[in-house]
């Protein structure tokens, strides 16, 4: 969930960061002062390389406008020569890093600089390993979970602004840009799996499922011709908008989804139903980098796993000991609570006139839970937060529910996504926790906060860790 629902803290800022441009080699500096204006002018550079660098990124950000706003044209570079390209860089930039005297620094500045290094360090250790791209620990470079062909379309629809003409000229320049991303993509698929990262057989399944839906879609029907053609139409904005769209997607986009699917479709008769990383080259170590991203832990992988079990063993207790009070002593605790769930009296039916009834009573319960922040905090964020269905091209292998962050500028809104390919896996008891984590309190109020800072850096405004962000979600339920 984490790489969609904060794009720019941890794995986009990773490639922000790895995108920089060249940095003057530093001399170590001794003086609290020029180790401070040093650190600064790198923590500058960084974000400011990272905005130019990365198109989408800046419209995540909302700040493709002005002299900036060339980027709304483009998609972001998804080739393994800009991968390659950005690993030497960001490689460059941490060398500077360590030339400056990190205990010459002012105490929070030295919070910035250990939270650099560590996510550099960890950076690159995933370096070592021929898959998966180095930034973040995704073996594949398209699963179910991720790539392109799943987040484009919802980019251009919900971060894309139309404002005028020339955001629509935009707009469509970016589709046609998606089928070289589409390619791109599919020449580092080749790579994963020539070192031998094929993904297990039910991802490959779930990612075809996704991607039929998508071409399977007439184009004159996909969002992304009826986007370009509803806001338009919004903004009273003359010419054949959806057509040249439609052009686009048959002649372009919807043939490179399907050359994607053809090399899927060529490694599926090999593939495992093994999900485990250990069977990867260095499948071990893999993990351990892994655990290390997400968690910023030391623990080994079977001090976690035991962690595990002894706080499944904790919780299943007292949920043993809740339901029992409420007459329900047979089976399993897991049992008990998969009948529940199953009850006709907690499940919405599985209809479009249902799932808008839900969305509505998610709007209620954030509502509510707003009204109630003021008791407990004493700072709330400026921006809203939406609650949006996930689009129904992708919600086949989509995760259950992830947050996008708002923009800098104000000009989008925050939001959290819910799942609903099926009312039967939301159950309406559980709903609360998901709205309180994603959202309000959770991850809204602490992202969009973060991001809001004034005197922050804006490079400490994007970035961001799994096993921070996720234990505050966890701490709001």
């Amino acid at each position: 969930m984490m790489d969609r629902r904060r794009l720019l803290a941890g794995a986009a800022a990773g490639g922000a960061l790895a995108a920089i441009g060249p940095v003057r080699a530093m001399a170590r500096t001794t003086g609290a002062q020029d180790a401070s204006a040093a650190f600064n002018a790198l923590m500058d550079r960084i974000a400011q390389e990272m905005l130019l660098s990365d198109p989408e990124a800046l419209t995540m950000l909302g700040m493709d406008r002005g002299p900036m706003a060339d980027a709304r044209f483009k998609l972001s570079d998804r080739s393994q020569a800009k991968v390659e390209a950005d690993k030497a860089k960001f490689v460059a930039a941490m060398k500077d890093m360590a030339a400056i005297d990190r205990n010459a620094l002012p105490a929070k500045e030295q919070v910035y600089h250990d939270s650099l290094t560590f996510f550099g360090e960890t950076v690159m250790q995933g370096y070592a390993f021929p898959y998966g791209g180095g930034m973040f620990p995704s073996p594949y470079t398209i699963s179910q979970l991720g790539g392109s062909y799943q987040q484009i379309p919802d980019f251009l629809d919900s971060q894309h602004r139309i404002e005028a003409a020339d955001d629509a000229e935009a707009y469509l320049s970016r589709l046609s840009d998606f089928a070289r991303s589409l390619d791109d993509e599919r020449e580092r698929m080749q790579i994963d799996y020539a070192a031998g990262a094929v993904p297990p057989d039910f991802v490959i399944d779930r990612t075809l499922t996704q991607m039929e839906a998508i071409t399977g879609t007439a184009a004159a029907q996909s969002v992304m011709t009826q986007s370009i053609a509803r806001r338009t139409a919004e903004k009273n904005i003359p010419g054949d908008w959806a057509a040249r769209a439609e052009a686009i997607l048959t002649d372009a986009v919807y043939p490179a989804i399907q050359r994607q699917a053809e090399a899927l479709k060529a490694v599926r008769a090999g593939a495992t139903h093994d999900a485990g990383v250990w069977r990867l080259p260095d499948g071990e170590a893999y993990y351990r980098y892994g655990l290390k991203n997400y968690t910023t832990s030391s623990l080994s992988p079977d001090e976690v796993h035991q962690m595990g079990l002894e706080q499944v063993a904790e919780i299943s207790a007292r949920a043993d000991a809740l339901l029992k009070a409420q007459g329900m002593t047979q089976g399993t605790v897991g049992e008990r609570i998969a009948a529940i769930g199953a009850d006709p009296r907690f499940v919405y039916p599985n209809t479009d006139e249902a799932k808008e009834e839900l969305l509505q009573e998610l709007n209620v319960q954030m509502a509510a839970m707003q009204a109630r922040l003021p008791d407990y905090f004493g700072r709330l964020p400026k921006s809203p937060c939406e609650i949006r269905r996930v689009p129904k091209a992708i919600e086949a292998g989509a995760p259950g529910g992830y947050y996008q962050a708002p923009a800098l500028d104000g000009s989008r809104p925050g939001a959290y996504y819910i799942n609903l390919r099926d009312t039967a896996e939301w159950p309406k008891w559980m709903l609360p926790t998901l709205t309180y984590h994603e959202a309000t309190p959770g991850h809204h109020h602490q992202i969009a906060l973060q991001m809001e800072q004034p005197d922050t850096p804006l490079l400490m405004k994007v970035m961001g860790f799994s096993a921070y962000s996720e234990g505050w979600g966890l701490y709001s339920e």
